[in-house]
């Protein structure tokens, strides 16, 4: 229960980041890309809700305690590389900390941009590295995720990214940043470790391989269009 309320405050703080340039009412068209077990969607209790993740049926039926408590929100199967939706089918679309996690994070953010409406919103957040964990993790992915099945179990996060490379992507895909702001690394769905020696070790790591917690809100509005003005 202690994680769920974790989730649902999150949800929240995500949902008042989109307020901030975007109305959200009972009509508006969300979508989350990669929602995992208990993505920020369950708990946002605003709009027309999909939720798409590789695995959603396994967690419809592992999570469906989850599912149950959540008004509104379909899930389906899919990969973000391939998103079954027509173009411009939603306002809004969210994906938290999950590009990481893809086997072509340039493709999925190119879907997300084609599912949204011309000026629509994303919500977008990933771990961001500072160089010495970003090349430990470049390392890792060009030694583990090379080879493929069946080594891909070892790689659950076979990119990584610096703060630049997220950006880069972002707007390479057609999205232009409206704001933008970088959370000290930690598990915010979960707290920190109880475990003193679970803090420790995690105070060491994040000392040696430091991460931050990277978040922006962009329009869909292609670049060249004229000035960036408020979303909405």
């Amino acid at each position: 229960m202690h994680a769920l309320a974790a989730c649902a405050m999150h949800a929240r703080e995500v949902r008042a980041s989109l307020e901030e340039h975007v109305a959200l009412g009972p009509e508006t068209k969300i979508l989350e890309v990669g929602c995992g077990p208990h993505g920020v969607s369950f708990f946002l209790d605003v709009g027309d809700v999909t939720a798409v993740d590789p695995l959603a049926a396994f967690y419809d039926d592992a999570f469906a305690w989850v599912r149950e408590g959540a008004r509104g929100v379909t899930t389906l199967e899919a990969r973000g590389e391939d998103l079954p939706f027509e173009d411009g089918a939603f306002d809004v679309v969210i994906t938290d900390n999950v590009l990481d996690h893809t086997r072509e994070p340039a493709r999925v953010l190119r879907e997300i941009h084609r599912v949204l409406r011309p000026r629509g919103v994303l919500f977008f957040a990933v771990n961001v590295h500072r160089i010495t964990g970003w090349a430990l993790t470049a390392a890792h992915e060009r030694v583990v995720t090379r080879v493929r099945r069946p080594l891909d179990m070892l790689a659950p996060h076979p990119f990584a990214f610096r703060r630049q490379d997220a950006v880069g992507m972002l707007e390479a895909a057609g999205f232009l940043i409206a704001s933008e702001r970088e959370l000290p690394h930690g598990d915010h769905h979960h707290g920190e470790p109880r475990s003193v020696l679970r803090r420790l070790a995690r105070g060491a790591f994040d000392r040696i391989f430091p991460v931050a917690y990277w978040q922006a809100v962009c329009s869909s509005e292609p670049r060249g269009d004229g000035p960036v003005v408020p979303i909405g």
